[in-house]
């Protein structure tokens, strides 16, 4: 395996990667056709969301505990 795929496939680098599958297997299974795979591509994007979310409320508290200055008001 490639570089690049094990990057992708990574569950620590891609949190929707049980997602990304299903919708890869979707594709597969009805020879590319996207509009029989809209569900799995809606879950996969809410997924996403919800990860990216979670990584900007994670920085924005991390950047509270590192620079605790920038919460005081002159």
């Amino acid at each position: 395996m490639d570089k690049a795929s094990r990057k992708v496939s990574n569950q620590d680098i891609n949190p929707c990667l049980e997602e990304s599958d299903a919708s890869h297997k979707c594709l597969d299974a009805y020879n590319y056709d996207k509009s029989r795979c809209s569900a799995y591509f809606l879950r996969y994007k809410n997924c996403r969301k919800y990860w990216l979310c979670m990584k900007l409320v994670s920085n924005y508290h991390l950047q509270f505990q590192l620079f605790p200055s920038l919460l005081l008001t002159s």
